[in-house]
């Protein structure tokens, strides 16, 4: 098992501040139900190690809730303002995090990656020793003790700040995560299931000009579909879910471009495009 995760600072979360949310990836060889919420409890132990303690049982969050699809459909930063966590009973910081499968470049054959978020209850000072830190393990877990099976992990030295204004997980949307050379950023913290969602909408804005029947009920901006248009011509529709650096600059300057040429008003060749017929096939895909 190897994870990734830091927790933000409880000054930027809470007032009292004695809960933050903790985000992060997991790679695994198990294979765990999107939403299963486990419990976990965070020893410090000294300013660059702390000894994860994960509880044996676990709970879905989708049983927590009458409609299912308010969770299903809700970004993983919304579902912590949600009504759906239990505090866990520990002398040190613990809270539940929750995991949900996500498409990581790179991930092992055999294995899968998690993102994984919560929140964390504790006392103030140990929460914010151990804040805006990459802590990380590539071991399995030591053997068990009664419920819990502990996990050392180490500070890495990168440095997760929580850019204020931002949504609570923004973090995850810095390319920070990975356990090799290249590091990652997700570009949209959802299910796997409701990203294809999101790309199979953006296919349609793109070439009907409109969402799809029964998705949206907004009418999408003109210039928001000539910038469609032209990230698709450009070849950088669809969007992974997970961004390199390098990725992430061609996208921008592309961006960049594009946005030019609408706000000059110039007239994109791609805003004309004939819409394709259902037959000529080209299902969207992540």
């Amino acid at each position: 098992m190897k994870i990734q995760f830091a927790l933000v600072h409880p000054d930027q979360v809470a007032d009292p501040s004695d809960v933050t949310a903790i985000a992060g990836i997991v790679q695994t060889d198990q294979v765990i139900d999107d939403y299963t919420a486990v419990p976990f409890a965070f020893h410090p132990d000294g300013p660059d190690n702390i000894v994860i303690a994960q509880h044996a049982t676990s709970e879905n969050l989708l049983n927590r809730d009458v409609w299912k699809e308010n969770i299903q459909t809700n970004s993983f930063h919304h579902l912590l303002a949600m009504p759906l966590w239990k505090g866990v009973s520990s002398s040190q910081p613990a809270g539940e995090v929750a995991f949900v499968k996500t498409n990581f470049p790179g991930t092992p054959e055999g294995q899968s990656t998690y993102v994984i978020f919560g929140l964390i209850k504790g006392d103030r000072q140990k929460l914010a020793a151990m804040a805006e830190k990459m802590f990380e393990t590539t071991d399995d877990p030591i053997q068990p003790i009664g419920a819990w099976s502990f996990i050392n992990t180490t500070n890495t030295g990168i440095k997760v700040e929580h850019l204020r204004g931002e949504q609570i997980l923004d973090s995850l949307k810095q390319t920070l995560w990975g356990f090799g050379d290249k590091k990652y950023a997700m570009s949209s913290d959802i299910s796997i299931e409701e990203f294809r969602g999101v790309q199979e909408n953006t296919r349609h804005l793109i070439d009907h000009g409109a969402n799809k029947p029964g998705v949206w009920q907004s009418h999408p901006d003109p210039e928001y579909i000539n910038f469609l248009r032209g990230m698709d011509a450009a070849g950088l529709v669809p969007i992974p879910q997970w961004t390199d650096k390098e990725d992430q600059a061609i996208r921008d300057a592309a961006s960049d471009k594009i946005m030019r040429a609408i706000i000059d008003g110039e007239v994109m060749a791609v805003a004309a495009r004939r819409p394709r017929r259902i037959d000529e096939g080209n299902e969207p895909s992540l």
